[in-house]
């Protein structure tokens, strides 16, 4: 799952800007989030992987899909946006894509069953 965001990111550097930046838009003086609808299908997809594995027992059984999906997608966005960020100004963000995946794994596997 974690490579299948991170390949699916990595393929389009305007779609990447789009998907981190603009995913999730303000509108309305700060009253309502619009949400892009292609943002809403792939919340859905990674939701569906990480209920079939929890239904597998391969995820902690204190550990609830949707709250896992939300802090892995957080930390991805985070690790992606300030990479974008570092490329556009002097934003300190200098760690390798080996290190983004690395990272985004270690979040991974604290959330699976032993």
């Amino acid at each position: 799952m974690v490579e299948m965001v991170l390949n699916f990111l990595a393929k389009d550097l305007q779609l990447r800007t789009l998907f981190l930046l603009e995913g999730r838009r303000i509108r309305d003086d700060g009253k309502l989030v619009v949400l892009v609808p292609g943002f809403l299908e792939f919340v859905n997809l990674v939701d569906e992987i990480l209920k079939q594995m929890a239904d597998q027992g391969d995820l902690s059984p204190s550990i609830h899909a949707q709250a896992l999906r939300s802090a892995l997608m957080g930390a991805i966005e985070g690790l992606l946006r300030d990479k974008i960020l570092a490329t556009t100004s002097r934003f300190p963000a200098t760690y390798s894509d080996a290190e983004v995946r690395s990272v985004c794994f270690t979040f991974l596997n604290a959330g699976l069953s032993r």
